[in-house]
């Protein structure tokens, strides 16, 4: 938050994303440097017309025109800007999740991959530890974000001259059910 302004927008409902924000920001004069943050109230939601499963029917979209066009979030954004910046032209959405981003312009959203510890394999007998870094300080999100901080033109000119793409993940460790344990060595 020292180089970018952050906001956080979840598709989860409140009470869910309230104590993950409070984790990751325990302060509250942290979370009060939030330019926003939002959960499923702000998202566009459509009935999935082939949903097999009820608690699965409705798909969020987070419309970038929400942010843009709300009043309050300009006149923060605009504080320290200057005067002839845009916050349309300043704005990157950040989500796993390419589907949720369908509605907004090209080139204002990346997508790296959902951060991954590990996967059960083998109808769950087995399991794959992997060292995923894109989060970490020298991670392939930290390199892209530095690229974005010195580039000279707009968010969407910097993601269509420079894609967003993913390192591998590395596997670092097997085990087999019967291991298991309660170690992870």
């Amino acid at each position: 938050m020292d180089r970018f302004h952050v906001a956080i927008w979840s598709s989860v409902l409140y009470h869910n994303i309230a104590p993950i924000v409070e984790i990751l920001l325990p302060d509250e004069r942290d979370r009060s440097r939030l330019l926003f943050w939002w959960n499923q109230e702000h998202c566009f939601i459509e009935e999935d017309p082939v949903a097999k499963d009820p608690t699965n029917s409705k798909v969020f979209f987070k419309r970038l025109s929400s942010v843009w066009d709300d009043v309050e979030i300009n006149e923060r954004w605009l504080m320290d800007q200057p005067k002839d910046s845009e916050l349309r032209n300043n704005t990157l959405l950040i989500d796993d999740n390419k589907a949720k981003v369908r509605d907004n312009p090209i080139y204002t959203s990346i997508h790296p991959r959902s951060w991954k510890l590990f996967e059960l394999y083998d109808d769950n007998n087995n399991l794959r530890i992997y060292k995923d870094d894109v989060l970490e300080n020298n991670g392939q999100l930290m390199i892209w974000l530095e690229g974005l901080l010195e580039w000279k033109g707009t968010v969407p000119e910097y993601v269509e001259k420079h894609p967003y793409v993913d390192t591998p993940l590395e596997e670092i460790k097997k085990k087999e059910r019967d291991s298991w344990g309660s170690s992870w060595d």
